[in-house]
């Protein structure tokens, strides 16, 4: 049955994705990932978990073979309690941080991360905050800096690949977005297999990003859309 964006009323049909297009989207990029992000679990694969934060704010997905993700951090510190019902709690440890696009809603509560957990590498559209953001942003770019954390930078078309597994690929932004005045525009949407689902991340992302993700790819038809 389609699922309906909550913030845009746009439909997006779900259904079981080919592996054609599914390796049509993993064209990686020239930028390798594989010698950069590093994971510290080790042991056999796990049964894949998936968490959405209370508001919506962050969503973390463990993939079969145990590499974590964290989308987005909230706006607060109360992501510390949130990330204690998933399995990153056991080791302490996340592979990858993905800021969605650059607003106090979506990082805020990272530098409450950072001083709880190792961060394997950290991902983002490039672009830094806006106005009143400003001030934390910097923070926490310094507090990645001073962890000597990898700052990576994503767009559409990318691969992630960690530990030589496949953990997502990179639907937006494209470039025209990536240089629009509104730094919502650069929102990253991200491709994964979670809980044994084809799954689109589109974390808070805007109307026309959604729309334009649709029709590049206009056989996509994921099992799950988390918003």
């Amino acid at each position: 049955m389609p699922q309906t964006s909550h913030n845009a009323n746009i439909v997006w049909p779900l259904k079981p994705l080919s592996l054609f297009v599914i390796a049509a989207f993993l064209i990686v990029d020239a930028s390798a990932w594989v010698p950069i992000v590093k994971t510290a679990a080790t042991g056999a694969p796990r049964k894949p978990f998936v968490w959405n934060g209370s508001h919506g704010d962050a969503v973390f997905v463990m993939l079969p073979f145990r590499v974590g993700i964290l989308v987005d951090g909230g706006k607060d510190r109360s992501i510390i309690d949130d990330l204690a019902k998933t399995p990153a709690a056991e080791t302490h440890h996340i592979d990858l941080v993905v800021i969605s696009d650059p607003e106090i809603a979506r990082f805020g509560g990272l530098a409450s991360v950072l001083e709880e957990y190792s961060i394997g590498a950290i991902a983002y559209d490039g672009r830094n905050a806006l106005g009143t953001d400003v001030p934390a942003w910097k923070a926490l770019m310094q507090a990645v800096a001073i962890k000597g954390i990898p700052l990576i930078t994503l767009g559409a078309g990318d691969r992630i690949l960690i530990n030589g597994h496949e953990a997502a690929a990179v639907l937006a932004p494209d470039r025209e977005f990536a240089s629009s005045a509104d730094v919502r525009d650069g929102q990253i949407v991200l491709y994964a297999n979670a809980n044994g689902k084809e799954t689109v991340i589109a974390s808070h992302a805007q109307p026309n990003v959604l729309r334009t993700v649709r029709a590049r790819y206009p056989e996509l038809r994921p099992d799950a859309v988390i918003q």
